[in-house]
């Protein structure tokens, strides 16, 4: 191990130079819309929420009490993916999968969220509410965006999904206990001229939604909803900001959402949470279920697992006082952070003020050590 001199903590660098402070300020004067505000953060409960999940909700009621502190009205909306994919199989050389709600798996980490939302709630005291996927996309006005989106679908599957070229509108089969999701809508057919969607399930045959009636049962992979949502919003009477990860920023927002909406929805990126190697905390976790076994051996799993952070007692406290230094001290947003940073703040809370961790001479050998 190589040890820490705790001297070049915090280089700055990009946008890290700008906002030294006053961020929250800055984003304010980018809200057109009054002082009610929509902050938005989207998560897919398919497992316990690990440290990366954890610190961008986290952001999110943070950032939204100190929107209030300015004299802003905000509500934290955590739109939870229940249909974001739990099993997945080739039929007839077609590609199916299923929800979390559909597959029966969405109860098993829900209350983890719930219960999160609730703390955090409490503790930022700002309002917040818990919606579904159905909640979303049946909001009024939102069949205008889809009906434009597949008015538009040629030019936007090309640019959408480059490796299938064409935008994926799909639907579950409607027969109980079936749910059944075309995944690449190969045979999605639309029908402007009545205004429907035509789709077909391996076992039941076809079924037809109306874009008009039926938009809370669409469904859409990640790109495409990303594009339906900042259209959706950028009309919005309310002032609207999306919370995402910083893995979604640049190549992806930027330059393919962005270039698709006539007013840039406001988003802003929670720092990326890497391992040892700097990947970023996955959803590996819960598809590989012998991934990041290394922190399990070093008695660091509950980085990975809210369930587990706390059935070791450990405090979400400490991170969210992380957190609330990113917002005190905005030059510290614009970087990653590893799983070890975030173990050594559990270990050394006492010394979380500073936002990083600096031994003493004489203990630094042992402890770096550790």
């Amino acid at each position: 191990m190589i040890p820490y001199d705790g001297i070049s903590h915090h280089a700055l660098g990009g946008p890290s130079h700008t906002f030294k402070q006053n961020y929250t300020e800055y984003i304010s004067r980018l809200i057109t819309n009054g002082p009610s505000v929509d902050v938005n953060i989207r998560m897919q409960p398919n497992s316990s929420p690990h440290a990366g999940t954890l610190l961008s909700l986290i952001f999110a009621f943070s950032f939204s009490r100190d929107l209030q502190r300015i004299g802003y009205n905000p509500t934290v909306n955590l739109d939870l993916l229940d249909n974001s994919n739990s099993t997945i199989e080739t039929i007839n050389a077609l590609v199916y999968q299923k929800g979390l709600r559909a597959a029966g798996n969405l109860e098993e980490n829900l209350g983890d969220f719930y219960e999160l939302a609730e703390i955090l709630g409490g503790r930022y005291q700002v309002p917040y509410q818990v919606r579904f996927e159905r909640d979303l996309m049946g909001q009024k006005g939102m069949s205008t965006v889809i009906r434009d989106i597949i008015r538009d679908r040629d030019m936007l599957g090309d640019q959408l999904s480059p490796s299938h070229r064409r935008i994926m509108v799909r639907a579950p089969c409607p027969v109980p206990n079936c749910g059944l999701v075309e995944k690449y809508a190969k045979q999605t057919e639309y029908d402007i001229e009545h205004d429907c969607c035509h789709f077909i399930c391996p076992h039941h045959g076809p079924f037809t939604l109306s874009i008009e009636n039926d938009s809370s049962r669409f469904q859409f992979n990640t790109e495409l909803r990303t594009l339906i949502i900042g259209r959706f919003y950028s009309s919005s009477a309310k002032g609207y900001i999306e919370v995402s990860g910083s893995d979604f920023a640049g190549s992806w927002q930027e330059q393919v959402v962005w270039r698709h909406l006539q007013s840039p929805i406001i988003i802003l990126y929670t720092p990326l949470i890497v391992d040892w190697s700097g990947s970023k905390i996955s959803k590996s976790l819960y598809l590989r279920k012998e991934a990041y076994g290394y922190l399990r051996q070093a008695g660091q799993e509950y980085l990975c697992s809210y369930k587990v952070m706390k059935a070791q007692g450990k405090k979400i406290d400490v991170l969210c006082d992380e957190v609330d230094l990113w917002i005190r001290e905005p030059y510290r947003l614009f970087r990653a952070y590893t799983l070890a940073y975030l173990h050594l703040l559990f270990e050394h809370p006492e010394q979380l003020h500073t936002g990083l961790i600096i031994f003493q001479k004489d203990e630094a050998e042992d402890q770096v050590g550790r």
